[in-house]
């Protein structure tokens, strides 16, 4: 006799027997593709389908309230839940009831069927299993059939700048790993803030007289005006585009502003940190460029990113940084970090020749940092910022852009012994599936502490090494890895 756990509760006993079909495996759906007039097609993806427990049951003595008593609380739910057979109990399964059950019908005839459909096809371990560091190295052993993600609690144990967690199969970093310990800026003093709470603030830029980084429209026309966002705060918005000498090109208006002097008199800042809020929203027949750039004092571009939508078949938004005239990090394509919807921060940050870029998707809590090395941009002093809107040749429909605000603050001087990016005892927890990695900083959820090139560490079935370094001037870090074993 088996019993059967749903949810928690016992069900099944010698007068309500349950028969469970479990399979040796889930289906497997695999999509094809023919490739011009060649022989045969080409395999473009496999995956997984969801699976179906067929769970038998057979009805003897048992009364006919009591069997209703006992299976319609399982019949008629609409969650998913947790379920497991006592012959196996270590082995978990979720999902929910399936189809229609003619209880009266089965209790009749003394016997029927359970459909369980679970959208995740595995079976999962009931218990976490642990592993620790031993030295730099923790070694995970998965008992299991199937690849699984590993989630990590990392403690400092001293001053930290940086950690990455490498193996064979993934890689999850935070920090920086050229930070130097000892050394930071101190209070920094503000150059440019603007919120845009009023038409006031117009006067402060000068429209339609620097050139954007990239996508340099043939004409900088048009105007802006500040208005109520989508989220009811205040915005930097295009009035219009007007029309550009030639409307098969980009074109549409650019805002500059040029840093106030800084308690030196000086004009230019060496290191910033830039930090922006902005809004990029698309329907599938939109197009547009959405640029923020900083200008160096010889008003050529140093660093900044855009938004640019220029496929009208679907929502996906595309995100660029670069330093001078590379690219250097980016997102688009299906199996990068596309958006429909951006609400969001993107901060820059330049230390000498260091440049960090982080950003904050509050819409979807995606997010990350990414850092590039640049010794010629190194020795360049910013000026100000340009903000340009661009609108494709043609009129064609251009997507939601909105600015709430940007301020840019200068590090001056330097003192010793300042907090690095962690201090002793701080605590890193990483929970992964996947295709995610959610880190949390002392419990909370802190996504531009993760460098935006993280992927998930996966486990294969048997013994799996991973890697897990900090900064050469700190303490070693203490470790855990944790996975739930899986089943086909």
């Amino acid at each position: 006799m088996v019993k059967m756990n749903i949810d928690g509760k016992f069900v099944g006993n010698e007068d309500l027997i349950f028969l469970p079909e479990r399979g040796i495996t889930p289906e497997i759906e695999n999509t094809v593709v023919q490739v011009g007039n060649s022989n045969g097609v080409i395999l473009s993806e496999s995956r997984l389908k969801e699976r179906k427990i067929v769970i038998n049951f057979v009805v003897k003595t048992m009364s006919r309230r009591e069997f209703e008593k006992t299976l319609a609380p399982i019949v008629f739910s609409n969650d998913v839940v947790p379920l497991f057979f006592d012959d196996r109990p270590d082995e978990i399964w979720y999902g929910k009831v399936d189809g229609n059950i003619d209880l009266e019908r089965q209790f009749t005839i003394g016997k029927g069927t359970i459909n369980f459909l679970c959208l995740d096809p595995f079976a999962y371990a009931k218990d976490e299993k642990t592993f620790t560091n031993v030295g730099n190295t923790i070694t995970i052993k998965n008992s299991g059939t199937y690849p699984t993600p590993v989630s990590f609690d990392i403690q400092n144990q001293s001053d930290n700048g940086f950690v990455g967690l490498v193996s064979k199969d993934g890689q999850i970093q935070f920090g920086n790993p050229d930070e130097i310990d000892g050394y930071a800026y101190t209070q920094s003093e503000t150059r440019l803030y603007n919120s845009f709470e009023n038409s006031s603030e117009l006067s402060q830029f000068s429209f339609n007289t620097h050139q954007p980084s990239y996508y340099k429209p043939k004409s900088l026309v048009g105007s802006f005006e500040t208005k109520k966002g989508t989220n009811q705060d205040y915005s930097l918005q295009v009035k219009d585009y007007a029309a550009g000498p030639d409307r098969n090109n980009w074109y549409g208006p650019s805002a500059y502003k040029a840093f106030s002097p800084n308690s030196k008199g000086e004009k230019t800042a060496d290191n910033f940190i830039l930090r922006s809020l902005l809004q990029a929203k698309a329907n599938e027949n939109e197009f547009g460029v959405h640029e923020l750039t900083v200008l160096d004092d010889k008003d050529k571009p140093l660093c900044g990113f855009y938004f640019r939508k220029l496929n009208w078949a679907t929502r996906d938004i595309q995100l660029y940084m670069f330093v001078r005239d590379t690219i250097v990090q980016k997102w688009e394509g299906p199996s990068a970090w596309i958006m429909k919807d951006f609400l969001g921060t993107v901060n820059i940050e330049k230390n000498g020749a260091d440049f960090s870029f982080r950003v904050d998707n509050r819409t979807n809590n995606i997010g990350g940092l990414y850092h590039y090395h640049d010794e010629e941009a190194g020795k360049a002093k910013a000026k100000g910022i340009v903000y340009w809107v661009g609108q494709a040749g043609g009129g064609l429909p251009t997507f939601n852009k909105q600015l709430f605000w940007v301020d840019v603050r200068e590090n001056v001087g330097k003192w010793e012994d300042s907090r690095n990016m962690f201090t002793q005892n701080d605590k890193i927890r990483v929970d992964c599936s996947d295709k995610t990695v959610k880190p949390y900083l002392n419990g909370a959820l802190v996504l531009g502490i993760m460098d935006l090139g993280s992927v998930p560490i996966i486990a294969q079935p048997g013994t799996t090494d991973i890697i897990m370094v900090g900064s050469q001037f700190a303490q070693p870090l203490k470790g855990t890895a944790r996975i739930r074993e899986r089943w086909l």
